[in-house]
């Protein structure tokens, strides 16, 4: 190897950071900043990336959405199908066909007010069962049900040979840093940042640099 040639840049060490809420959006962020500043690269994980971007997230940390996986999954889908898809749709039938007849005299008016009722009734009953039956049971699984998104959706993706750590931020993470955890032994695990692990790395200048997000 001729003395003149450079040999490719080492690629940096990576931390993995898991906020599936919003709850602490500020400290994430000042986090994310505190690596990148030590020369760290850094992922994001979570559901949707707005706040994130709000909040003055680096453009340098690589973020990771689980929002439209979420969505995609069978549990909500089929809940939003069942309770309001598919009952909208027949109740869209049932106002089409009575509509040509509200004009009628003999019973016209009462038909119109029929099926503004038992449409409002729907909203009601299907509203009520979202909120009271199954928010409350999918706010239970949502944790377990995340991993299995994440891992469906971004597969090994998520840990690079340089990654060395894995950081929840919260409750609803924490299966997923389980699991990780578990795929790689090599990894760190923890709860929340712990900056004295890298308070001797030097601190490198401000960089202008984008990164790459994956939706």
């Amino acid at each position: 190897m001729s003395a003149g040639r450079r040999q490719p840049a080492a690629a940096p060490r990576r931390v993995l950071l898991l906020a599936l809420n919003t709850r602490g959006v500020a400290g994430v962020c000042q986090d994310a900043e505190f690596l990148l500043a030590r020369g760290v690269a850094v992922d994001l994980l979570t559901v949707n990336p707005q706040p994130w971007e709000a909040a003055g997230l680096p453009a340098e940390v690589r973020r990771w959405s689980l929002r439209e996986g979420e969505g995609r999954h069978p549990l909500p889908r089929g809940e939003r199908l069942l309770v309001y898809r598919a009952p909208r749709k027949a109740l869209g039938l049932l106002r089409a066909a009575a509509e040509p007849h509200y004009r009628r005299p003999d019973g016209g008016r009462a038909l119109e007010l029929g099926v503004g009722l038992v449409t409002r009734l729907h909203t009601r009953l299907a509203d009520t069962f979202h909120h009271r039956f199954f928010i409350r049971g999918y706010r239970v699984v949502r944790p377990w049900l995340m991993w299995r998104v994440a891992r469906r959706h971004f597969g090994e993706q998520l840990v690079s040979e340089t990654t060395e750590r894995v950081v929840a931020y919260d409750t609803h993470a924490v299966p997923t840093a389980w699991h990780l955890g578990r795929r790689h032994p090599r990894l760190a695990v923890s709860l929340g940042l712990d900056r004295a692990l890298y308070e001797d790395q030097p601190v490198a200048a401000a960089s202008g640099g984008g990164g790459r997000r994956d939706e």
